[in-house]
């Protein structure tokens, strides 16, 4: 692990986690379920890479419509995580995710974030 967290440029980082939208053609049925935000149809792939971008775990195939924290929570990484943890270690995520001990977060920007946040943030 320490060998690991020295390849990322943030402390105690192992892993970096995130959803992305495939595009596909409207399915006949679920027609809802499976248009997202940004109005189109699609499916979700949520990846976990280390830091050379080597994946070492993909979830795929969950409706456009779901929410990234969903699909986490849903996902083997998730459950693999709240049973055994990663101790002084964390996986980077965007403000999509839950904040818990095993997920870094950046700070959400209201407008009055403090310099060091700002700083967390960017570092992020």
């Amino acid at each position: 692990m320490l060998t690991i967290t020295k390849s990322f440029k943030f402390p105690s980082t192992v892993e970096a986690i995130d959803n992305s939208h495939i595009h596909i053609k409207a399915p006949l049925s679920n027609l809802e379920a499976y248009t997202n935000r940004k109005s189109y149809t699609s499916i979700m792939l949520q990846a976990v890479c280390d830091s050379r971008m080597d994946v070492l775990d993909v979830s795929v195939g969950w409706p456009g419509s779901m929410h990234d924290a969903r699909i986490f929570r849903l996902s083997q990484v998730e459950k693999k995580l709240e049973r055994e943890g990663l101790h002084t270690y964390h996986i980077l995520c965007d403000s999509a995710y839950p904040l818990k001990p095993y997920l870094i977060v950046p700070f959400r920007d209201n407008g009055f974030l403090t310099s060091e946040e700002k700083h967390f943030n960017l570092q992020h």
